[in-house]
């Protein structure tokens, strides 16, 4: 199966991600209450199930056959992005589905450091 460039990547990742960023607006109401502090703690735990069955189908849609070795890679991915829509939805969601998704998927292809706006060390 031929790698996807970085662009092609680039705008899967950000068709997928995009999309359930608009799910959850259309579904703000609910779903920050489900979120907030009354709210179902397992909740968040059932998007994150769903959201990591997602990523694994998509990395066999993009370089077959998934390795059980990518499972830390996988939740990490996950995680980010649920955290990050999560927050969005809690504080309010000022920043349009599209700025959010532009942003976790730019965040896929820096270091967090890089994400920071540092150079990277060249040596440790």
């Amino acid at each position: 199966m031929k790698m996807p460039s970085g662009s092609e990547l680039s705008a899967f990742l950000f068709k997928q991600i995009h999309e359930g960023i608009c799910f959850f607006q259309e579904n703000n109401q609910p779903i920050t209450l489900l979120l907030g502090k009354n709210g179902d703690p397992h909740f968040i735990k059932k998007v994150e199930a769903i959201y990591i069955n997602v990523i694994k189908e998509q990395v066999v849609e993009l370089v077959g056959d998934h390795e059980e070795g990518h499972h830390y890679e996988i939740l990490f991915l996950a995680h980010g992005v649920i955290s990050t829509v999560e927050e969005w939805l809690v504080t309010g969601a000022k920043e349009t589905p599209t700025e959010i998704a532009k942003l976790i998927v730019s965040s896929f292809f820096k270091t967090p450091i890089e994400m920071l706006g540092i150079k990277r060390p060249t040596a440790f």
